[in-house]
């Protein structure tokens, strides 16, 4: 793969290939799982990339292959209780440039509201909107409840999207396609003794995907040729949260295990014909350690592991760059059934509004469990942070990485990577 630079939001990048020698087994299942893979990004940037203080308080599209970052740390208890309540609280609003090699350039405007409720974790709500330069569209709303002194939450989230993309077949040709459909999203979780806590999270998505020529448009929907697809998740959630903050954390750990069972339904031709149904499991397991070193210093860490049955399809599959949020390679450029990474950030400050972040992470992945570390790849970088909300500490990021193939690219998010 050749060098390039490119804009990525929220650690979510896709490279189409120019072209395919020929046209195997394997390849073919691909270009069907790229059919799926347009309007999960369109979902999953109106999630992680604008849905604000929801994106980063707890799991919502479990759709695409990075399971959303949550946030589960208790803001200092001294300060939860004098600055709780719905209207004491910080309006969260996020206008995010992109550019896609699938849907073009575009903006992603989020506002969200931040709130405590007493002795909880954060809450929140928010909306979200993404237009992109070829006309394709997105929108999503949710909202996360923390309450009872923070041993429930609730989080809810609806989105929809209508994508245009082309689809890279045989050397320079391709398939224009438009794929549209929705996302439903729901979690419960309790904490069930101090730190510890349990959920169950459910999703849906229906999706219809067709080739976009007018000429085609013009038969009745009964004769248009079209791929529909129904996907289910079934989410059974662990998470030991020990941070003494949410968005910044400066001290304690946090541990998660996500162990998901889905159903996947294909069908042609308005739901006419079924072409394939399966199932799979996928198991992600994720632990990130905070060091105060400073006033003004933090060194973090992480370690995921992940694991995904042959069925899964490939943007919910396990990958470096894909499930662990390891900033300097392509989300689906490597693909596997098991994946391993570290990566370690140091988190200095300028001044109360900005900051900066020097990282390194690497991994490997693979087919086979006992390989997966067989090829290590590594990728490193520095970036800037602007505090958007001083009482929730959240801040918008702005990162530069590059890889050991010679790859470079920038990332556009909000909050820390992790």
């Amino acid at each position: 793969m050749q060098g390039n630079n490119d804009i990525v939001v929220n650690s979510i990048m896709v490279q189409s290939d120019s072209s395919l020698s020929q046209i195997s087994e394997d390849t073919l299942k691909q270009l069907l799982a790229r059919y799926k893979l347009g309007l999960a990004l369109v979902l999953d940037q109106v999630c992680k990339a604008a849905l604000t203080s929801l994106c980063l308080l707890f799991p919502a599209a479990a759709l695409s292959q990075q399971v959303l970052q949550s946030g589960a740390g208790v803001v200092n208890p001294d300060t939860v209780e004098a600055k709780s309540g719905v209207k004491v609280g910080s309006v969260i609003v996020a206008p995010i440039p992109f550019s896609s090699p699938l849907i073009g350039s575009g903006l992603t405007l989020g506002a969200g509201y931040l709130f405590n409720l007493p002795n909880s974790k954060p809450s929140g709500f928010g909306v979200a909107k993404l237009r992109s330069s070829n006309g394709s569209t997105g929108y999503g709303a949710g909202a996360s409840l923390n309450f009872d002194q923070g041993r429930w939450n609730v989080f809810v989230l609806g989105a929809e999207g209508d994508v245009f993309y082309d689809l890279p077949l045989i050397g320079d040709l391709e398939l224009p396609l438009n794929q549209d459909g929705e996302l439903l999203s729901m979690s419960v979780r309790r904490t069930v003794k101090e730190r510890l806590s349990f959920g169950l999270q459910l999703s849906h998505l229906d999706t219809d995907i067709r080739i976009d020529n007018d000429l085609l448009s013009l038969l009745p929907p009964a004769l248009q040729p079209d791929l529909d697809i129904t996907l289910g998740k079934v989410h059974f959630l662990v998470e030991y949260d020990s941070r003494d903050n949410t968005f910044y954390p400066t001290q304690g750990i946090k541990a998660d295990l996500d162990l998901s069972y889905s159903e996947e339904l294909d069908s042609a031709f308005s739901d006419r014909f079924e072409l394939a149904s399966k199932s799979y499991l996928k198991f992600l397991a994720s632990g990130s350690t905070y060091h105060k070193l400073s006033d003004r210093g933090v060194i973090a860490g992480r370690g995921v592991f992940c694991s995904a049955g042959d069925d899964a399809p490939f943007f919910d599959t396990c990958g470096l760059g894909l499930v662990d949020g390891v900033r300097g390679f392509p989300a689906f450029s490597f693909l596997g059934n098991y994946s391993a990474s570290l990566q370690a950030e140091y988190r200095g400050r300028l001044s109360d509004r900005f900051g900066y972040v020097a990282f390194l992470g690497g991994g490997g992945t693979n087919n086979d469990f006992g390989d997966v570390l067989s090829k290590i790849n590594v990728a490193g970088g520095v970036g800037l942070r602007v505090r958007l909300s001083k009482q929730f500490s959240l801040d918008y990021a702005i990162d530069y990485a590059f890889n050991d193939t010679g790859e470079h690219f920038l990332y556009l998010s909000l909050g820390q990577k992790f």
